[in-house]
């Protein structure tokens, strides 16, 4: 039953991004709906916690990058602006603590 769901959601969700219509009260429906379709999908939760390994371990250490992009990426897909400048805060405390270090 729950792919059902989520097929017929999706398909909703095609419909009406494919639609002609335009304007700030469409486009606060369409980023709902995408965010109601990322989650039927599970997408969120990887995407939450990408955020939370930028947050709280190395954003230089290549397996924290790796999550962090694909983080990005659902929330680029979902619109999910708030959520894509703080995990964008957290992957830019890289460069920041890489410049601080002593060179050896």
């Amino acid at each position: 039953m729950e792919w059902a769901i989520n097929v017929a959601c999706s398909s909703c969700g095609a419909a009406f991004e494919a639609s002609r219509f335009h304007g700030p009260v469409i486009e606060t429906n369409r980023t709902t709906i995408r965010a109601g379709i990322a989650a039927l999908e599970g997408r969120t939760a990887e995407a939450l916690c990408g955020i939370d390994m930028a947050t709280l371990l190395d954003p230089s250490d290549p397996e924290v990058q790796t999550v962090a992009e694909r983080s990005r990426e659902i929330l680029v897909r979902i619109g999910a602006k708030p959520f894509i400048e703080r995990l964008d805060a957290a992957m830019a405390r890289a460069a920041t603590t890489r410049a601080a270090l002593p060179q050896r």
